[in-house]
């Protein structure tokens, strides 16, 4: 009887502790911004008009489908997509899978659609309407999957070589 109420015990602790992760040692964008202007080739004024616009309202609205499934490295991405700015070195800065920052586009651009407030001419993520956001995101998901191509090529090329 000890014993299976210690095992509850462990079990809501561990319960505890994986909520706190989440909803309080949130590690911020810090790390973000540092790996994507180091190794991504971002400048700093390009990367901190991304960050600000990932964590704009429209974006934090999108919800927990967006925010626990993919978290700030891949929104951060996708927004960077979104604002017309080079994708492709932020997948290895920030070791992402492009067709995750592919699926955070189209939810970003739900997010967007569905916001009045969003819909102005002057929230950057909706500059030139939805024909506009909508080219931005069909340009991602192609991005995102030639680098998905290229990196099963890529292992296909280093397994032949008996590389793993």
């Amino acid at each position: 009887e000890c014993e299976g109420f210690a095992q509850r015990v462990l079990l809501a602790e561990s319960d505890i502790l994986q909520t706190l992760d989440y909803d309080i040692f949130w590690r911020g964008v810090k790390w973000v911004l540092r790996a994507a202007i180091e190794g991504g080739n971002l400048e700093q004024k390009y990367a901190d008009h991304i960050m600000s616009n990932a964590l704009s309202g429209p974006i934090l609205a999108a919800g927990d489908e967006l925010w626990l499934t993919h978290g700030i490295g891949v929104i951060f991405v996708a927004v960077a997509g979104v604002l017309r700015h080079k994708i492709e070195p932020l997948f290895d800065a920030l070791s992402l899978v492009p067709i995750r920052v592919s699926q955070a586009a189209e939810l970003i651009k739900q997010a967007i659609l569905r916001n009045p407030s969003a819909k102005k001419s002057t929230y950057p993520l909706y500059e030139g309407g939805e024909d506009a956001l909508e080219t931005h995101v069909h340009n991602i998901n192609k991005v995102c999957m030639q680098a998905t191509v290229r990196n099963v090529d890529g292992r296909k090329n280093m397994s032949l070589l008996g590389e793993t």
